[in-house]
């Protein structure tokens, strides 16, 4: 039976975090991605559509039925109600009643999406093929704005409802950011050596316009978490023993790193 279980490195010199307690999910399907809407209610997704929601911190976890096979790879929430998924083979789905049914979102492409981000209604999602998405209703249509590429995308980020960031590897092992400021639209894209390194980025956060981090995984089997303070332009790589998977920000001070152990 699979556990819900973050192992988290905290990257600021001197600071250890290490309260972590193991809950048993319920499931034995190896479980991608998590989101919480507020400390109480959160969802977990993973392989063959399988969806659970927690209405207590974490402590207990229930089935949601999504009504699909394919892997589930992100999820956003709004609020406790309303919330999209994205999954492998062009799937994404959305609902307006805490997962108790789901609509599917008609998107043109059969790439696996891997991220999807939200500022308000406007979303972005990204995912193999050079896939870019974005949407300006809530996850309910989208629109193509790239498509056909050698390259995958792993992590999202929607910092605004104009600035956006997605970013992966590209055909020769570069990581790879793409950027967009019309809220998804049109993209500019630039990559980057993880200190000489080759490697895919798994997943970025800015925590203002101008500064943000990504996490990686090196070819070698480090960890990279890389810095940029002028929006992308420029990055600095500071390298660990593990492979990194995510991402995420309290505030603009702490951050948080996710390390894959299986």
């Amino acid at each position: 039976m699979k556990k819900i279980i973050l192992i988290l490195i905290s990257f600021f010199p001197g600071i250890l975090l290490s309260q972590w307690i193991s809950q048993s999910s319920g499931t034995n399907e190896n479980l991608r991605t998590v989101f919480f809407v507020n400390p109480q209610t959160g969802f977990a997704g993973g392989e063959n559509g399988k969806m659970l929601r927690t209405s207590n911190g974490g402590i207990n976890w229930s089935n949601v039925s999504t009504g699909i096979n394919q892997n589930i790879n992100s999820i956003y929430f709004f609020n406790a109600d309303s919330g999209v998924v994205c999954a492998d083979a062009g799937v994404i789905i959305f609902t307006e009643n805490s997962g108790a049914s789901w609509n599917t979102a008609a998107i043109g492409v059969t790439d696996n999406l891997r991220a999807v981000s939200f500022v308000n209604s406007r979303g972005v999602c990204s995912g193999s093929g050079g896939t870019l998405l974005y949407s300006t209703n809530s996850g309910r249509d989208w629109t193509v704005a790239e498509n056909g590429f050698l390259v995958t995308y792993y992590g999202a980020d929607m910092y605004s409802e104009t600035t956006a960031y997605t970013v992966g590897v590209n055909t020769i092992f570069q990581p790879f950011v793409a950027k967009s400021t019309d809220g998804g639209m049109n993209w500019s894209f630039s990559n980057f050596y993880l200190n000489g390194n080759e490697g895919n980025l798994s997943d970025i956060e800015f925590i203002t316009e101008s500064t943000g981090f990504a996490s990686s995984r090196v070819f070698d089997g480090q960890g990279g978490i890389s810095k940029t303070i002028d929006g992308g332009e420029n990055w600095t790589t500071q390298l660990f023993p593990q492979q990194l998977h995510s991402i995420d920000f309290a505030g603009t001070n702490t951050g948080f790193c996710g390390e894959r152990t299986d």
